[in-house]
């Protein structure tokens, strides 16, 4: 074979090996280590090193005070600082007192102390989430700003961990603001000393978790308005402040521990609320709430219900030590059963409410056990609350019912007398163990709701019917 023939079949060979190694060789992507960016190590300000790092990188600020440092990430990084208390960033007036705008998912803020400039009003934010998903603020403190957090059209975040105190009096203050933001995790955070302001606040947001915050010495704790299906679980609030009173009647003003504002289908649950004038507050048309296994004491009110809110379940709570246990106000249509209403001034007080299913509770050492008043526009004939869930379920617990049970079968044999219309035809013997009581998800207290109206229209005839002789 002439040599000019052979080399041009060695090139050709050789070609179509190198195609064949570079046709099933798999693609393969190397990735970028995750970088440190370290202040003031190597740069003069935060937003200098925020700026130069790359997404997935991580920006350390080192401990120290660094004043007029607001911060804008707009891309997936994380801003560390070396030590909690000692990394303390203090914002300008860029951003409208804002030390951190995150506008980016994937965002991770952690270990810092943050300061709006001179405080700044309500306008100034500790951490401001801005439509954003997945991003995290961690274990941070928030000094003296306005909102601590405020999420703003973001959703599945979390926001965890963190202290925030208010030394201003501020009016519509918070500690934490979710708005328009639905599906996040604000769990273990302490908030406290907002003197005319807010623990935590949901402006029209759904299915947010809230578990284990700790909320005190606010004004307000917890407020939901127009917001549904979240779940409130495991936090404590207490609001101990001279503000509340009035000294010269000890009279409790008008603040509340967890409120509900026109909001549906919400989980509150083994919440502890302490020293509240309004422990838990259910108003302006909210329906289908589950109220379970919470503990309400030493407030004004522990529990009211109020302003056409309806078809809620009042489930397993326990009501102590407070002037009034119940407040039903203008309320129908509601469930209130195994609750441990115990050393109230009045266990229960239903005004110009009728209609709600009161069954399974256990009064017990209230100087009045229930009370049941009208207005003008409503006769004492319409004020029908049933409360009793017929034989043999039973009625309720009264530790002053004097009536025999001569068969034994746990059921008075007469009833126990309430108000006009309203007695407990079947009261139970012996007090009822709410700790037995299971728990209930949503899907099973709509099904309740469709006995209540039944059951309240077997009550009434039983009363026309005693009437009648």
């Amino acid at each position: 074979m002439p040599s000019t023939v052979r080399k041009t079949v060695v090139t050709i060979g050789l070609f179509l090996t190198l195609s064949f190694f570079i046709c099933v060789t798999p693609n393969v992507r190397v990735e970028a280590q995750p970088r440190i960016f370290v202040v003031p190590d190597s740069y003069n300000s935060i937003q200098e090193a925020v700026d130069r790092a790359g997404y997935g990188d991580t920006v350390l600020v080192r401990s120290g005070t660094y004043i007029n440092q607001t911060v804008v990430i707009d891309k997936p990084l994380s801003l560390v600082g070396e030590n909690k208390t000692n990394t303390r960033i203090v914002g300008d007036w860029s951003l409208n007192g804002t030390v951190i705008l995150v506008r980016h998912d994937s965002v991770t803020v952690q270990n810092l102390t943050l300061s709006s400039v001179g405080g700044s009003g309500s306008s100034g934010r500790g951490v401001h989430l801005l439509h954003v998903q997945n991003c995290s603020v961690s274990n941070c403190n928030s000094m003296n700003n306005g909102i601590g957090v405020w999420l703003f059209g973001s959703s599945e975040n979390t926001i965890e961990d963190n202290y925030m105190v208010s030394e201003h009096t501020i009016p519509f203050s918070a500690g934490i603001k979710l708005q328009d933001s639905h599906y996040n995790v604000i769990l273990r955070n302490n908030v406290t000393d907002y003197e005319n302001g807010f623990g935590i606040i949901l402006d029209t947001s759904t299915g947010n978790n809230l578990t284990g915050n700790q909320i005190s010495n606010n004004y307000h704790g917890i407020w939901l308005q127009a917001s549904n299906n979240n779940n409130l679980n495991d936090n404590n609030v207490s609001l101990t402040r001279n503000i509340f009173v009035r000294s010269s009647e000890q009279v409790r003003l008008g603040s509340f521990g967890i409120r509900l504002f026109s909001s549906a289908k919400n989980t509150i649950a083994s919440n502890n609320v302490l020293s509240v004038p309004k422990g838990i507050q259910i108003v302006a048309s909210s329906y289908f709430n589950l109220v379970e296994n919470n503990t309400m004491t030493n407030s004004t009110y522990g529990l009211e219900l109020a302003n056409n809110s309806s078809h809620n379940l009042i489930l397993g709570n326990k009501i102590s030590n407070n002037v009034y246990g119940l407040e039903i106000k203008y309320a129908s249509n509601n469930a209130i059963s195994a609750n441990n209403i115990t050393d109230n001034l009045v266990g229960a007080t239903f005004e110009d409410s009728s209609n709600n299913l009161v069954y399974h509770n256990n009064f017990v050492g209230n100087a009045k056990h229930v009370e049941v008043t009208e207005t003008d526009d409503n006769s004492a004939s319409d004020l029908v609350n049933c409360f009793d869930d017929g034989f043999p379920s039973g009625g309720n617990y009264w530790d002053d019912y004097t009536g025999a049970d001569a068969n034994q079968n746990g059921i008075g044999d007469t009833p126990y007398f309430i108000a006009e219309n309203n007695q407990d035809n079947h009261p139970i013997m012996n007090p009822v163990d709410i700790a037995t009581i299971p728990e209930f998800t949503f899907w099973l207290v709509l099904p309740l709701f469709l006995g209540v109206t039944l059951l309240v229209a077997v009550c009434r005839k039983k009363l026309l019917k005693l009437h009648s002789y």
